[in-house]
């Protein structure tokens, strides 16, 4: 039971400044009068106050994580419905006790070591690094950490306390971070590493493709703008100087063109080599695979261009590493094809390839066709199948969602995380971060292909009967 009195922001500090003692003393002293106040009042009374008390915790707790106000805009809102637990300080205090409570471990029981696949990157508050380790499938958070900097050593303590909890790392997914790489070689020299598909070739490649289309679209414009100037030539003298002109620009436009095109057409093939299956659905051959990848690497060093052969530099090692996923595909396929004939097996796994595009596509217009042709592919599968389509398309989609090429989902993390970073002013504190870690994997999804589900149901396989409110509060009772 907290008293109102100590509510009102800056009693505390003006008393410790009057009686010249400290902060602690007064805090001490304020506890032993509401124990003697809470002796004092009747059952019946403890109890109404108790109620009162837990209604605005839950009212603090979902307003901080479900509406991800500001500390000081929940003292404004309970301020202005009158309700006496509204000082800035009482809910720093709030969100912070709890925020140590539910600690900076996985809320999970582990009876026997829990091995999984974890995507590692980070992110940043400023200047401040947040380490942050995700299991992809669920997207639950198994790791997040307010550190001092990304080095080797950090990620080694941060990895090990994630081991500390009975969980092992089946593969590791990330960039090619320094800090990270290094402590992968230090620390995890048996953990597989796969390469971020991502960060290696359209972060690194994507950006020139958006370069050159903007450089020929300019040229075009020059061109065009050259003609116009030449049509309206009337002297001889200037018409044979903008006809020199127009010349110009018809060759550098035609420069700018081919050159787009080419860059395009070989940073597809890039692409195209991440893709697992062929288009009649067969997981492609590996060597056959890289073999294209380097030849398409060469070809693109052949434009000459010094930053994009710089990329192509970084992009070359660890080959092997970037396509460690196909190892596991190639696991996965033999798998099911003792339970599916692989025929139709073939169907399903160029359906689940293309639902991936779906998913990854922001043009509607491209979105629509991925989604007749899924459409079209499942349909074929669905005759052969008949009652039996359901329980073998779910399972073929499982299985095949554990084929990670990425670490991109610690981006989803970021956006989620982001608007708490805002309104704590980028300065974010460990015990906040643990809230968000546990709110995020007990919450349920609202849309997607994870819908009402948590990420905790999903890495545990096991159904999750409360909202994250409830087990919040059941966790923090002590304090209630």
């Amino acid at each position: 039971m907290y008293s109102p009195f100590f509510c009102v922001w800056g009693t505390v500090t003006n008393l410790s400044r009057k009686y010249s003692v400290s902060r602690q003393f007064i805090y001490n002293e304020k506890h032993k009068l509401e124990y003697l106040i809470s002796n004092s009042l009747n059952d019946n009374n403890l109890d109404k106050a108790k109620l009162k008390r837990t209604h605005v915790l839950k009212q603090i707790f979902s307003l901080r994580l479900n509406a991800k106000s500001s500390i000081i805009g929940i003292s404004e809102y309970l301020h202005h419905f009158e309700n006496q637990f509204n000082s800035v300080g009482f809910i720093s205090q709030v969100l912070k006790k709890a925020g140590q409570i539910v600690g900076d471990k996985l809320d999970i029981d582990l009876p026997e070591t829990l091995t999984i696949p974890v995507c590692c990157d980070e992110i940043f508050a400023r200047q401040t690094p947040i380490l942050v380790t995700i299991e992809p499938k669920s997207m639950a958070i198994i790791g997040l950490k307010l550190a001092n900097g990304r080095k080797a050593l950090d990620w080694i303590e941060f990895w090990q306390h994630i081991k500390n909890q009975n969980i092992e790392f089946s593969t590791l997914i990330n960039d090619d971070g320094v800090g990270m790489k290094s402590a992968k070689e230090k620390f995890l020299q048996q953990t597989p590493r796969q390469r971020d598909t991502f960060h290696t070739v359209s972060h690194r490649l994507g950006l020139w493709k958006t370069r050159f289309e903007a450089a020929a679209y300019n040229a075009i414009e020059h061109e065009y703008n050259c003609l116009e100037c030449l049509k309206k030539t009337t002297s001889k003298k200037i018409q044979q100087k903008r006809q020199n002109n127009y010349t110009q620009a018809l060759v550098k436009t035609q420069q700018a063109v081919d050159l787009y095109e080419q860059f395009t057409f070989l940073y597809h093939c890039l692409l195209e080599c991440f893709e697992c299956f062929d288009k009649n659905g067969k997981l492609k051959d590996l060597q056959k695979v890289t073999d294209d990848f380097i030849t398409a690497l060469e070809l693109l060093n052949t434009l000459k261009i010094d930053g994009i052969n710089q990329e192509i530099k970084h992009i070359n090692k660890d080959l092997e590493e970037l396509f460690y996923y196909y190892h596991t595909a190639q696991s996965i396929v033999n798998e099911l094809s003792t339970k599916i004939d692989p025929d139709i097996l073939n169907q399903l796994c160029l359906a689940w390839q293309v639902h991936k595009k779906i998913l990854k596509t922001k043009q509607i217009n491209r979105s629509n066709a991925l989604k007749r042709k899924e459409q079209y592919l499942l349909q074929t599968a669905k005759e052969f199948l008949e009652d039996k389509f359901e329980p073998t398309i779910n399972q073929v989609y499982k299985e095949l969602n554990n084929i990670n090429q990425s670490s991109a989902l610690v981006e989803c993390i970021n956006s989620l995380l982001r608007p708490y970073l805002n309104t704590s002013k980028n300065q974010p504190t460990q015990e906040m971060l643990n809230l968000f870690m546990f709110y995020h994997n007990h919450r349920r999804f609202a849309a997607g292909e994870r819908k009402d589900k948590s990420p905790m149901e999903l890495l545990t396989e096991k159904a999750q009967t409360k909202d994250w409110l409830e087990l919040l509060m059941e966790k923090v009772q002590s304090f209630c």
